[in-house]
């Protein structure tokens, strides 16, 4: 029988694999039974294969089995259903890359070469979807006895050398084709195979789709089965998201599977900008908690009743790498790893759903997550201290586009496994496995929130009760001046953390005994007191191992001569070099120093008793030149020939040119609409005179006084340059506006209202005050802006409805709403750590900007909120506590308030919105790139009993034209005087 729709000239099929895979969008599951047939008999395989197809692509997985064996073959081709021929080919804890060679000629499937079995295998049971539509001619064929029932056949023969036959219980017709074949048979060889060939019987048991309107989750079966680790993954390629912060806070739970089975809870801070990580562990009921300062070089054991124990570190802490500590190490996202897309999978976890339930990013009934994972495959690798055959890592994120952590997703396990060389069978056998399931990652906005978990102060047995605190007063070059130090008032907590990483850290003082940093400024100065612990005795830990070491050991240690055990540590401790071995020999007060551990050998027979000194970090010159108390203040004295430079965040500046407006700039304003330009009107619109420049027709919009100005145009041409500003809204532009006319030489620009708005993510108010509308984002602020019943406003998807003031008790976790509130840090002022006692309304959970920003909204009849205390978070959750009275009021009662600080209104005035006060002073000092600050530096020895003052008297502004910064500058001046008091 031969069939038009299936006609096709042969030649153009020159193995089977030419053949295209054409199926409809959805999912297919085929089950069949493959049958060999040689001279010594018949062998049966059970094959079942699972295809998801999509617009893009069609991806599916063949698992074939036998007697116990089995196979996991994968492939990926475009959506066209070209064979890319490649497979993956899944056995056991073994995955290999099949290319089209081995496809077609070695593949050796259950150990056998049989190349047409096995590319039957390889391209499973829906070869039945390529031979229908590719229509080689068919014709018919005997019939088949099937149980008793006579079925229809058809037969056809590609290049000669293979006949198949193909078998229905219906008649076959032009609907159904081959799709729906009982049987098919292959019988002889491919092209790139030898006669004498096989003979190959495929039966179909059953077929299942799902269209795309009924899709399950078979979409995540298909995928490569994580952990067993694939040279290469069929996937499209994407990068593993970036970790973002410097500073990280987690909870994690790890379960680890190998020799025996272990369970740990963990909770664990890191600092990577201060190489610092504390980790508390519960294991078996047994809590331990160790702070790793990796700057030092020293692990602290914090136990209970103040007591502590010092310890060297070595390279196998967590986060450590020959690259020294970071973050990516903590969670194995090293650029090392070179990781590799899988694609996504479906993680079914039930600790993983209650963890994020808890931290409300999911329902209670949502037990299965879909992820994105990535690997990472290496071999002959060392982790943790231990030579591994094969390392897998596995990283699984979901999307999360507002999250701080990782770009755009959100890290939920990292799955590690760990495989032995199996030599006997060339294969790997897994011997660990490492699951880490994370929860509650939280970032801080500043490292000063981090002192309760990073300090000394908790070890009363470990450091004696000294301590010094050490006054900085930095003052302004020009007294008039006061935009440096207002700059450093609106970011004080990112100033007072750069001073402390540029001046303070600078010299060899380990950040643990940093008690406390407080700032305060006036009008004319910023201060700072720094409160230093003492320095632990860290001689303790240098203990020395005695061992006889061979002669062949000094051959490659650099040597030299002491006067006694003490004198070589005392030299070994002046080497820059890194080494990790130092020696003294007794019998000759011989001291040596080794680059390499495996350099330092033992010879129990004829070696030289010696005193051996291990430091895996290399960290034995740190160590001896930490700071005791006595010699900080010299030593701040001492070098200052150093720059400290501030930039200004939110400080932005625009180079122009006489040929139009530079790029956009955001956040203040964008292009609306080309070829126009406003229309005059003397009511709505102004044309402002005497503009030169886009920049100063900007500069008119933002700061305008006679109108509020939403949008201004600008045109230049060769003889004039237009500017226009007006108070129109988005609702005034519409697709025929009465407002605009054509200009070729003109640009509409719309000044961006979010500019007067900080962003609240993944936040929404549990009740609602107004009637939500559907209108863009920047509609939702500007009407705001000019509704003095908003408050704050909240934007879900197009949804946009007016609030009242964003509190954290207020609102709550919602994965698709936003909440938009006033942005008004600039407005307030650090007084201090005085902060006031009697207070109107106390608000948890809330960060500095957003606590201004109540307090600015705040008001209860006549009374208004002139201050506020802020304590940031640390172990526990941020308090900020809105009051009526400033602290230099006369009769306020104030108090020390240890790491609180209190902020005042700046102009006593809690209008709308005052955009004077922000944005004009960035015109003010747009032309210059940097402010430059006089520091006096005055020290004060609480114990010591002494102060020395030092003043700058020069120092020179510094300009940058595309950037604005404010810079504190610590510079030795050819001029300088010195003074000193007792």
């Amino acid at each position: 029988m031969l069939l038009a729709s299936f006609t096709m000239a042969t030649a153009q099929v020159t193995e089977l694999l030419d053949l295209p895979l054409t199926v409809s969008d959805g999912e297919l599951i085929i089950q069949a039974n493959l049958y060999t047939f040689t001279f010594s008999g018949s062998e049966k395989y059970l094959v079942k294969e699972s295809i998801s197809t999509s617009e893009s692509s069609i991806t599916g997985k063949i698992e074939v089995s036998k007697d116990g064996d089995s196979y996991d073959i994968h492939y990926r081709f475009d959506r066209s259903g070209k064979d890319s021929k490649e497979r993956l080919v899944i056995h056991g804890n073994d995955c290999t890359l099949y290319n089209h060679s081995r496809l077609t000629k070695d593949a050796n499937l259950f150990g056998t070469n049989k190349p047409l079995r096995d590319l039957i295998f390889l391209m499973g049971p829906s070869i039945i979807y390529r031979l229908a539509g590719q229509a080689t001619v068919w014709s018919s064929a005997s019939y088949y006895e099937n149980i008793g029932i006579r079925e229809k056949g058809v037969t056809t023969t590609l290049h000669r050398t293979l006949k198949i036959n193909a078998y229905f219980k219906d008649k076959y017709d032009i609907e159904s084709g081959v799709h729906n074949p009982t049987r098919i048979e292959f019988s002889g060889y491919e092209p790139f195979s030898k006669p004498p060939g096989e003979k190959v019987f495929l039966d179909i048991i059953l077929q299942q789709f799902n269209p795309t309107s009924q899709l399950g989750d078979l979409k995540y079966k298909v995928q490569p089965s994580p952990g067993i680790g694939c040279p290469r993954y069929l996937a499209e390629r994407k990068s593993i998201p970036g970790l973002l912060p410097k500073y990280v806070h987690f909870i994690m739970y790890e379960n680890i599977q190998g020799s025996t089975k272990i369970q740990t809870f963990s909770e664990i801070t890191a600092s990577e900008k201060n190489f610092l990580m504390r980790l508390k562990t519960t294991l078996l009921g047994v809590k331990t908690e160790v702070i790793f300062d990796n700057g030092l070089g020293i692990v602290v054991t914090l136990k209970e009743g103040e007591f502590c124990r010092i310890t060297f570190g070595d390279r196998n802490a967590p986060g450590h790498s020959v690259y020294g500590f970071k973050l990516e190490n903590i969670f194995f996202v090293h650029e090392d790893y070179r990781y590799m897309y899988i694609g996504k999978t479906n993680l079914a976890s039930i600790i993983m759903a209650l963890m994020l339930i808890d931290a409300e990013i999911f329902n209670e009934d949502r037990f299965g997550l879909h992820v994105d994972a990535w690997e990472s495959v290496q071999f002959n690798v060392h982790f943790e201290g231990n030579k591994v055959d094969k390392l897998v890592v596995t990283q699984y994120f979901i999307e999360s586009p507002e999250n701080a952590i990782f770009y755009s997703h959100l890290l939920v396990r990292t799955m590690i496994s760990i495989y032995d060389s199996y030599s006997s069978k060339k294969s790997y056998v897994l011997v660990k496995r490492i699951t880490r399931d994370y929860m509650n990652f939280q970032t801080v906005e500043t490292e000063y929130e981090l002192y309760d978990y990073f300090t000394l102060k908790d070890c009363k047995y470990l450091i004696s009760g000294r301590k010094v605190t050490l006054n900085f007063e930095l003052v302004c070059e020009d007294p008039n001046d006061k935009d440096c130090i207002k700059v450093a008032d609106k970011q004080f907590n990112q100033f007072r953390e750069k001073f402390k990483n540029q001046i303070i850290l600078y010299e060899p003082v380990s950040p643990l005994r940093i008690e406390d940093i407080q700032y305060r400024s006036s009008d004319s100065k910023i201060e700072f007191d720094v409160t230093f612990l003492d320095k632990p005795n860290l001689d303790e830990i240098v203990k020395p191992t005695t061992m006889l070491v061979s002669s062949e050991t000094f051959k490659y240690a650099k040597i030299f001569t002491t006067k006694n055990e003490r004198d070589c540590l005392d030299k070994l401790g002046q080497f820059h070099a890194s080494f990790v071995v130092g020696i003294y020999r007794p019998s000759d007060s011989l001291c040596a120093y080794l680059l390499k551990l495996d350099l330092l050998q033992e010879d129990t027979e004829s070696g030289l008793s010696c005193n051996v000194y291990n430091f895996p970090l290399r960290n034995f010159r740190r160590i001896k030149h930490e700071l005791p108390l006595d010699e900080l203040q010299n030593a701040f004295l001492k070098d200052l020939n150093r720059k400290f430079e501030f930039w200004d965040s939110e400080s932005y500046t625009f180079d122009v040119t006489q040929k139009g407006p530079d790029s956009l700039v955001i956040p203040y304003y964008y292009e609306f609409k080309e070829n126009s330009k406003i229309r005059n009107d003397d009511k709505n619109t102004l044309v402002v005179p005497g503009i030169a420049q886009f920049s100063d027709c900007l500069r008119v919009c933002r700061n305008s006084e006679q109108l509020d100005c939403n949008y201004f145009s600008f045109c230049l041409d060769s003889d004039s340059v237009d500017c226009r500003v007006s108070s129109l809204t988005d609702s005034n532009f519409t697709n025929t506006s009465p407002y605009e006319e054509h200009d070729t030489k003109c640009e509409i620009f719309a000044m961006n209202p979010l500019r007067f708005y900080s962003k609240a993510p993944n936040r929404k108010f549990k009740n609602q005050i107004s009637t939500s509308i559907e209108t863009s984002l920047t509609s939702c602020a500007q009407m705001c802006l000019h509704s003095k019943d908003c408050l704050s406003f909240e934007y879900c998807g197009y949804d946009c409805s007016f609030n009242s003031l964003y509190t954290d008790s207020s609102t709550e976790y919602n994965e698709n709403c936003f909440i938009y509130y006033p942005k008004v840090p600039h407005e307030y002022r650090n007084t201090g750590n005085k902060i006031v006692n009697e207070v109107l309304y106390t608000e948890m959970n809330l960060n500095l900007d957003q606590c201004a920003s109540l307090c600015h909204g705040w008001s209860d009849g006549d009374t208004e909120c002139k201050s506020f205390n802020y304590c940031p978070k640390s172990k526990s959750k941020s308090v900020c506590s809105l009051t009526k009275y400033s602290v230099g009021s006369g009769g306020t009662n104030g108090t020390e308030g240890g790491h609180c600080s209190n902020y005042e209104l700046i102009n006593q005035s809690n209008g709308k919105h005052n955009e004077q006060s922000s944005e004009t002073e960035v015109i003010k000092i747009s032309g210059s790139g940097a402010f430059g600050i006089i520091v006096m530096l005055l020290f004060v020895g609480s114990l010591l009993g002494f102060s020395s003052p030092i003043v700058y008297q020069k120092i020179k502004r510094k300009f940058d034209v595309t950037q604005m910064s404010e810079s504190f500058a610590w510079e030795r001046q050819v001029d300088q005087t010195f003074q000193a008091t007792n």
